[in-house]
């Protein structure tokens, strides 16, 4: 595991919350941004995450529309991605299903989960909501794809 700010790497997965959404949600910038700068302080290249996991992301809907911005974009090369939204945060969950209708679209392997409550900035922290258990299906997730043991 390795962690780049509000990313952290597990194997080959990387999970994103609110401040590392964009780099999560947008391969490509993920490519050019934060790997740009590890790579120049690394002596063997990281590589790119084969699978993202996106916890409550916001900025990705039109918000007039409901769907994924227009300067975002994924296509079959995108890595598959695993999405928690709770549907009481204020950051709407119409920004995970934006992104997970687009990569559907596409033929990219994604899940989705917009839990009924929770509200926002939840991460692995233990409520008594349904949003608790999300770390438990990322598991079950990380765990067909054969990134955990």
């Amino acid at each position: 595991m390795q962690m780049s700010g509000n990313l952290i790497h597990l194997a080959s997965a990387s999970l994103g919350f609110p401040r590392g959404r964009h780099r999560v949600s947008s391969p490509r910038q993920l490519m050019v941004s934060e790997l740009t700068k590890q790579w120049k302080m690394l002596t063997k290249p990281l590589a790119p995450p084969t699978s993202h996991l996106v916890i409550y992301p916001g900025g990705l809907a039109d918000a007039k529309t409901g769907t994924l911005k227009s300067h975002l974009s994924v296509n079959n090369e995108t890595p598959p991605m695993f999405f928690v939204h709770a549907a009481d945060d204020h950051a709407s969950c119409l920004n995970s299903s934006a992104l997970f209708t687009a990569l559907q679209l596409a033929g990219v392997p994604a899940e989705l989960h917009i839990l009924e409550s929770g509200g926002h900035g939840y991460g692995l922290r233990r409520k008594e909501q349904p949003v608790t258990h999300w770390p438990d299906l990322a598991e079950a997730w990380l765990r067909r794809y054969k990134l955990v043991d």
